[in-house]
């Protein structure tokens, strides 16, 4: 049998090989390094937002709480019509203040958490049954698909919920008006699987890495505050799980849960 290659030649395609190879693990290896080196940024990032806004959720309770009571009393005893309008402006931003006050408790872990082994179809049907004006609005439908109808985990139900709230929430807003938002639950030996797909605008590659960073928004100025994706974050690490984001085809977003089934 004739050889291919004269034996030079064939050392020096070898070592053309091997170089090639080493080239490609060591650049494997500084990608791993740097998504590594982000993470552990993003952590330390997280961990000292987290004392602080524990500590400013704490601190702001108490005089909003006070704003609120006085506000309503106001509100009960007064008769003049432009007091009254007023008034409720009041009682409706404190609300809305408490709103992202305990957005910042759900941040920094402050909030109690009950970890409970439970089915999670119940908790998606109640997310969307909540969520059915949303979806009215803009006309869009919603497509739940269940592997298995009994899939049980072990996570809070009130935390996972207001993840489904976030992650549902931001699909709507992004996405076409009549159109669908599936959400996919499926399960492995060791973890359950909670997709929601959309078929939006995307998110662009140059902001996929700050979406979880507390207060980062793309959207309109009084639309949110930024907190949503960290609370989803925050909460899903507390579960010992991953999140994870992909794109969708032909375009939109795919946010991937996977949480530990015990």
């Amino acid at each position: 049998m004739q050889e291919d290659f004269y034996e030079d030649e064939q050392k020096l395609l070898d070592t053309i090989a091997l170089e090639v190879g080493n080239y490609i693990e060591k650049y494997q290896t500084l990608e791993k390094k740097a998504a590594l080196r982000r993470t552990l940024e993003r952590m330390e990032r997280l961990t000292l937002l987290g004392e602080m806004t524990a500590g400013i959720a704490h601190e702001l309770n108490t005089p909003l709480g006070n704003i609120l009571g006085f506000a309503e009393l106001i509100k009960d005893h007064n008769t003049d019509p432009d007091i009254d309008s007023d008034i409720s402006i009041v009682i409706n931003s404190v609300i809305y203040s408490r709103e992202i006050v305990k957005r910042l408790m759900f941040f920094s872990c402050e909030m109690p958490q009950k970890l409970e082994v439970q089915e999670i179809k119940p908790v998606i049907l109640f997310a969307l049954s909540f969520l059915k004006s949303n979806f009215q609005k803009k006309e869009i439908k919603n497509e739940l698909f269940i592997k298995n109808e009994n899939i049980t985990a072990k996570f809070d139900s009130v935390q996972i919920t207001q993840v489904l709230f976030n992650l549902i929430i931001n699909a709507i807003y992004a996405y076409p008006e009549k159109s669908t938002i599936k959400i996919i639950i499926d399960d492995d030996e060791s973890n359950l699987y909670l997709k929601i797909e959309d078929q939006g605008t995307g998110i662009p590659e140059n902001i996929k890495e700050k979406i979880f960073d507390p207060f980062f928004s793309t959207k309109p100025v009084n639309y949110g505050c930024g907190l949503g994706l960290s609370v989803v974050y925050g909460i899903i690490k507390n579960h010992n799980g991953q999140i994870l984001l992909q794109d969708n085809f032909p375009n939109g977003t795919i946010f991937i849960i996977k949480i530990p089934l015990k």
